[in-house]
């Protein structure tokens, strides 16, 4: 495809902040008409500005770099920006080829370029192995993108083994360099204290060197950082316009938290219009928020088939939250006719994401044996997952199947304590089970005040079973 090579660096590899070479270099260099066509904006070699292959005319580029090549034959330069001129116009296996023997006459850009074709099977089969070889090269010869791309293959484990202290490593001696990529996830680890400890500071400026550079996704984590004051002052006008930069840039998560940022703030109509241009630019959580706006009447006509349509694409796109709601919404008929074993492979799915709502709801499942065979055993299993991670309701189902003995031993101490949990984090079930034990004795002393005290509060909460029994009391 024309253009793919630079686009998807500059938006997925690495922006540079270097420039061309050093002018005593530059001035001996004269620019050739294939430098002014082909040069790569984000080779640190290159003699003038350089162009996007997005932007590049690249008949016109292969004929001037061609000319070049046959007049100085060891040209790396013109050898690489030949390649880069058959890989905007589509032919990948060709570029390759230039790319190689630019590579072989020692040339740092090349290799990163191989790399990155290798990692995306572009004209040649995907090798992600490969590709962190190139990487590694490119490293080895001090190019800063290569060098970035190589930390992200050892952060994500493309071609090599996960080892976060190693990406951290070359994210700095990148950074460094000026490399966007490598300054905005060496920004993201003191965000998020991953092997460096948690600096805001540190991640600010990082973010904002990248940012200087064009990166959208820095200007989006500036955005973040603004609107939940993390290392500066709370500011939703700051935040908003980071975002903003970000989405005009076309990155679909800042589309999606100008949208969290606008329904905060009430206005949900431009908080809708935020998600739908999210969605549309594929970020995959945004189709869940479209179809729960649809699905609750939020600032558009309630339509319970349209906020399942919403939630089948963000499911299909892999959010476990739109996976979740599908699975409800097949289970009780929500704008879908009733489909019971699809509602729960839905939601199972939502579980094996991770997603502790599916983790309760598919536990809930498997106890009524609803669209798959009734299995207390899993069901308390998967209980037992969500109760772990602080799911309030699946602490009081986790804690009643052990007071019951359900797919466990029965163990009335231990049930109580995570049935105590449970109405302590303000699950109205818990409170009502909570009263019951402590009226009881069930794994606790009986304590009649404590008793009445929890079902006031589970009553308060709308459950009928404690007002009934308030109801009943003398």
């Amino acid at each position: 495809m024309p253009g793919t090579l630079s686009v998807a660096i500059a938006l997925v590899i690495a922006m540079i902040a270097g420039g061309a070479l050093s002018a005593a270099s530059a001035a001996t260099d004269s620019i050739h008409a294939c430098d002014r066509l082909a040069a790569a904006p984000l080779d640190r070699n290159r003699v003038t500005d350089g162009i996007d292959q997005s932007d590049m005319d690249s008949a016109a580029a292969i004929a001037a770099c061609m000319a070049a090549v046959e007049a100085e034959p060891g040209n790396a330069r013109f050898l690489f920006q030949l390649g880069r001129a058959f890989d905007a116009g589509g032919e990948d296996a060709t570029a390759i080829l230039w790319y190689r023997e630019a590579a072989a006459a020692g040339y740092p850009a090349a290799h990163t370029n191989l790399g990155y074709l290798h990692e995306h099977g572009l004209g040649v089969a995907a090798d992600p192995v490969e590709a962190a070889r190139w990487y590694a090269r490119a490293t080895e010869l001090g190019d800063p993108t290569g060098t970035g791309n190589l930390g992200f293959a050892y952060e994500s484990g493309i071609g090599v083994a996960v080892d976060l202290d190693e990406a951290a490593r070359l994210y700095a001696i990148a950074a460094a360099a000026g490399d966007g990529l490598a300054l905005h996830n060496l920004g993201s680890f003191y965000l998020n204290g991953i092997v460096h400890p948690q600096d805001y500071a540190e991640a600010l400026r990082l973010f904002e060197a990248a940012a200087a550079l064009g990166r959208a996704d820095a200007l989006n984590k500036l955005g973040l950082m603004h609107d939940e004051g993390l290392g500066v002052a709370e500011d939703d006008a700051k935040a908003a316009g980071f975002y903003r930069a970000a989405a005009d840039m076309g990155l679909g998560v800042a589309m999606y938290n100008l949208g969290l940022l606008r329904e905060g703030e009430g206005n949900l109509v431009e908080a809708l219009d935020w998600f739908r241009k999210a969605a549309d630019a594929g970020y995959y959580e945004a189709y869940n928020a479209v179809g729960l706006y649809h699905a609750e009447g939020d600032a558009v006509a309630e339509d319970d088939a349209e906020a399942a349509r919403w939630f089948l694409a963000g499911a299909e796109a892999g959010d476990p939250w739109g996976m979740k709601n599908l699975g409800d919404a097949l289970t009780l008929g929500t704008g879908v006719p009733v489909d019971l074993p699809a509602g729960f492979a839905w939601t199972l799915k939502s579980a094996e994401a991770g997603l502790t709502e599916g983790k309760t709801r598919v536990g809930y499942l498997y106890l009524e044996g609803i669209g798959t065979a009734q299995d207390d055993a899993i069901a308390f299993r998967w209980f037992r997952e969500a109760a772990l991670e602080g799911h309030a309701v699946a602490m009081n189902n986790y804690g009643l199947m052990m007071q019951l003995g359900r797919g466990t031993e029965k163990d009335l101490a231990e049930g109580f304590r995570w049935i105590i949990q449970a109405a302590e984090a303000g699950d109205p079930e818990g409170m009502l089970n909570a009263g019951e034990a402590y009226e009881r004795g069930l794994g606790v002393e009986a304590d009649a005040a404590l008793a009445r005290s929890w079902m006031e509060k589970a009553a308060a909460a709308g459950v009928d079973d404690a007002i009934v029994w308030l109801a009943a009391q003398p």
